[in-house]
């Protein structure tokens, strides 16, 4: 691997974790570039080299989380989610609680919106890929990404994590039985 490419992608992993270091401190609102290049140890043009601003830096860390996340949930069986799915949400419990500092910068800017967004649209996406969706399949489904995505919101942000598996599990259960 060049000496450059290794350079490039410690520079944004050091830029990366001085915003989730500064997040402790403050609201992503109020950290500046200054502030993220001086917790960082890097220049300002270093900073520019990778991202455009401050939200642009956001927006990569939230598109390569959200990545992350999706090749977690592609990676299970729809049909053992419907009869099991407490095993996924565990899963990406676990993942989440091990980010924290992460995820709750995602699910705290902007209430969340675009995070729980992303989230939802990969879930929905997710469910939706298989054959035989009618229309009542894909209210269900709509439902369900909604409250898996919201819950998981307000279950990162409240630290309630551990035990936000098993709560939904029984109710999703329950409304993909009839699909299953």
């Amino acid at each position: 691997m060049k000496s450059e490419y290794r350079s490039s992608l410690r520079s944004k992993s050091m830029i990366r974790s001085a915003l989730l270091s500064l997040l402790n401190k403050k609201s992503f609102e109020s950290i500046t570039v200054t502030e993220i290049v001086e917790v960082a140890g890097v220049n300002r043009g270093t900073f520019y080299s990778h991202y455009t601003s401050s939200y642009d830096l956001l927006k990569k860390i939230e598109e390569s989380y959200a990545k992350e996340l999706e090749l977690l949930i592609t990676s299970s069986s729809q049909s053992e989610f419907a009869t099991n799915p407490n095993l996924l949400l565990n899963d990406i419990c676990i993942y989440l609680e091990n980010n924290i500092n992460k995820s709750r910068l995602l699910f705290s800017v902007d209430n969340g919106a675009a995070f729980v967004k992303s989230l939802n649209e990969i879930l929905l996406s997710w469910l939706l890929d298989r054959e035989n969706k009618d229309e009542e399949y894909k209210d269900v489904v709509l439902f369900i990404a909604s409250a898996v995505s919201s819950s998981l919101s307000s279950a990162v942000l409240s630290s309630s994590l551990s035990t936000l598996a098993d709560k939904l599990s029984a109710s999703i259960k329950k409304l993909l039985s009839t699909f299953f």
